[in-house]
C-alpha cells in the first residue's frame, strides 16, 4: 500500500486548517489524523469548549462532556431500540471523544466518568473510565453494567 509522504501530510494540514478559519471562523480548533491513505478531520463543539477560556485556546473543561451527555445517553436507548445510533454522523460521539482525550489531552472526570464506559463498549475503545463512576446529570452507574462482559 502506498504511503503519503510527510510533506503532502504537512500541506494538506496546512490548508485544511487555513480553509476551517476561512470558512468555519467559529470553529474553535480542528485535529487533522493520518491512517494509511486516508485523512480524517475533526472539530470540537465550540460553543462548549469556549466557555473554559478564549476563542482557539485548548482548555481542560468539562463543559464539552457536559454536552456529550446527553448525546451519549440518547445514543445509547435509541441503540437498545434497534437504531443504529453510535454510527450516526460518522461516529461523531467517538470522534469527540477520542478528540477530548487524544487531542486536547483531557479524559472525562467527576460526574462525566460514566460517559466512557458506554462509548468504549459501543465502539470498543479503552478510554479511561475510572472504577467507581459518578453518575451524571442524565445517567449512571454505567460502570456496573457496561463493564467488560456485563
Amino acid at each position: 500500500m502506498v504511503r503519503y509522504p510527510e510533506s503532502t501530510k504537512h500541506s494538506l494540514e496546512s490548508r485544511l486548517g487555513r480553509r476551517a478559519s476561512a470558512r468555519w471562523p467559529q470553529l474553535a480548533s480542528i485535529a487533522v489524523r493520518h491512517r494509511a491513505n486516508f485523512t480524517y478531520v475533526d472539530g470540537v463543539l465550540p460553543d462548549d469548549q469556549r466557555r473554559g477560556g478564549v476563542c482557539c485556546t485548548l482548555v481542560k473543561e468539562n463543559y464539552v462532556y457536559e454536552a456529550l451527555q446527553g448525546a451519549v445517553a440518547t445514543a445509547y436507548l435509541l441503540h437498545r431500540q434497534g437504531y443504529d445510533t453510535w454510527n450516526w454522523g460518522n461516529q461523531a460521539i467517538k470522534r469527540a471523544f477520542l478528540w477530548e482525550t487524544n487531542v486536547n489531552g483531557f479524559p472525562a472526570t467527576s460526574e462525566d466518568t460514566w460517559e466512557p464506559w458506554l462509548v468504549n463498549k459501543a465502539y470498543g475503545l479503552k478510554l479511561a473510565a475510572p472504577c467507581p463512576s459518578k453518575p451524571g446529570k442524565n445517567f449512571g452507574y454505567t460502570d456496573w453494567f457496561a463493564a467488560a462482559g456485563a
